[in-house]
């Protein structure tokens, strides 16, 4: 149930090397003489699941080699294919272990296939009848529209720097944004990822382009560039986080050397903005290199880091860790315990406001990783943030952009599944459509003196005109005191046009805020100028 991103084991391929899937499973003179079966077994074991599914496919299969399969393929996320594999597993009366229930019971709630997903999930409840983490996702099943009845106060959209490679992770910086991709760069020589068959990761800059209505509602970016003036890292870049008004940064980065296992695990790494580049400053003195540890958040003074680890002794998958700055010296990382950490993987951890949103598929959610948040204070709780920041598929790293916490960036596979990441750009608690306003609309003679007489409009025509369409979408009037209620039925920019009952006609601009705010009257002040009396 290993869910993260990066994976240190790693082939070079060159331009006049093989590139093609068919490549990572050729056979070195030593292996000539074993089976594709042992062969097969051997890479799985280390890792190569890419290598390992492609000889497993090329076997008279057995059930054996349908259930490694089905394992093979949850890790790169082809669920499809998975449960393929599973079912024909299941058929040949294949035992199932623990682990195979939960990846046919995780893969089925991805793809929907809820009915499927309660049958494996209760395959695990009849050894394990406590286990309260699968009785949550059972409950969560049965209850999955809950997490859709605030939706209407969410909007998310997908951003353009996207590509059929995978991008992740975007976090905006002087006026651009900068987020985690393994496109082509163009490199003859290519890092390639043993377990996906991907590139390796790399920081990509895309500049802020001047944003309109009609283009969209929210931030636009300009053609994404690899990021010059990053850390050289040889090999996998992961997660940053920058700090100290964006001069300092923390970053996920495998490390130099293989354990005995042949992996390079991945360690965080501090870097200093300097002489217009970022420097190295030093390295975690807890990364060890038995397990990975990677998802660095750390806050703005640079006292406290969270992040994720796969160390042993925490309550299985990845779990959520806090080590703080004490005396000059980080502190012995601290797990931050079962009300956050899972058997499962909790990831990308990211503080705001006194409020720690994280990304897990062991609490209860809607398919792979969710995006949940938790108040840092004694028996909280975490909240699923719901439809649409979730989706059946993974939904991680989560940042905002601003103070206000209504506007940032998540991580999705949700397009077109696997491996294919996508940025997605959102704005919470959302205006909603349509809604109506109320309020006093008044009347000022514009006689040059503060002591000019305001007057409530009586019977006044009013008029709501969306300015970028050009067109009348609401008529009403206001009373004999002036007041007035309107139907606001889109997002748009508006006027209001008023006609007194002289007959002249006056204009008044109307914003329209895209988030929801309480409930207000508005009160319009219309200028009758000299001017405009003489003319008509």
């Amino acid at each position: 149930m290993k869910s993260g991103r990066l994976i240190s084991v790693f082939f070079l391929i060159t331009l006049s090397g093989f590139v093609s899937l068919n490549g990572h499973a050729q056979k070195s003179v030593a292996q000539i003489f074993k089976s594709d079966r042992t062969l097969a077994d051997e890479c799985f074991a280390k890792g190569d699941i890419l290598p390992a599914l492609e000889l497993y496919e090329r076997l008279k299969k057995s059930g054996e080699d349908y259930l490694k399969l089905g394992r093979g393929y949850f890790i790169v996320k082809a669920y499809d294919r998975c449960l393929d594999a599973y079912s024909r597993a299941y058929s040949r009366s294949v035992t199932f272990s623990r682990e195979d229930y939960s990846n046919a019971a995780e893969a089925n709630l991805t793809l929907k296939n809820y009915q499927q997903a309660e049958y494996y999930f209760l395959k695990i409840l009849e050894t394990e009848p406590d286990n309260e983490w699968i009785q949550k996702k059972l409950w969560r099943i049965s209850n999955m529209h809950y997490l859709y009845e605030d939706s209407i106060h969410f909007a998310t959209r997908l951003l353009s720097i996207n590509t059929t490679a995978a991008e992740w992770g975007g976090v905006t910086v002087d006026g651009g944004l900068l987020f985690l991709s393994n496109r082509d760069t163009g490199n003859p020589v290519k890092q390639i990822d043993a377990t996906t068959g991907q590139a390796f990761f790399k920081l990509f800059e895309a500049n802020e382009k001047p944003d309109t209505l009609l283009e969209g509602w929210s931030r636009l970016f300009g053609s994404p560039t690899l990021y010059k003036k990053a850390v050289n890292v040889q090999g996998n870049t992961g997660t940053f986080s920058l700090y100290a008004n964006n001069r300092k940064m923390v970053y996920a980065a495998t490390a130099a050397t293989k354990n005995k296992y042949g992996i390079r695990p991945l360690g965080l790494y501090f870097a200093e903005w300097k002489e217009e580049k970022w420097q190295v400053s030093g390295g975690f003195p807890y990364n060890e290199k038995d397990f990975s540890i990677d998802d660095p958040h750390i806050n703005e003074q640079g006292t406290v880091l969270y992040f994720s680890s796969d160390k042993h002794g925490g309550y299985g998958g990845k779990d959520i860790y806090r080590s703080e700055w004490v005396d000059n010296k980080w502190t012995q990382p601290v797990n931050l315990g079962p009300e956050i950490n899972t058997p499962y993987d909790e990831a990308y951890p990211y503080l705001f406001n006194n409020e720690l949103y994280f990304s897990s598929n062991g609490h209860a959610g809607m398919g792979g990783l969710d995006i949940f948040k938790i108040e840092l204070r004694e028996n909280a709780e975490p909240v699923n943030l719901g439809h649409p920041l979730n989706s059946p598929y993974d939904d991680f790293a989560i940042s905002f952009a601003g103070e206000r916490g209504t506007h940032g960036f998540i991580s999705s596979n949700r397009k077109r599944g696997g491996l294919d990441d996508d940025v997605y750009e959102f704005d919470m608690d959302m205006q909603t459509y349509p809604f109506s306003i109320s309020g006093i609309i008044k009347q000022m003679d514009h006689d040059w003196s503060d002591s000019s007489e305001v007057r409530v409009l009586r019977n006044a025509r009013i008029r709501l005109v969306d300015t970028v369409r050009k067109a009348i979408v609401y008529e009403t009037n206001s009373d004999q005191e002036g007041s007035f209620s309107l139907i606001i039925p889109y997002f748009s920019k508006y006027g209001i046009y008023v006609i007194d009952e002289d007959g002249v006609e006056n204009m008044a601009v109307f914003e329209i805020p895209r988030q929801r705010k309480e409930s207000t009257v508005h009160e319009i002040v219309v200028i009758k100028d000299i001017f405009q009396s003489l003319k008509n």
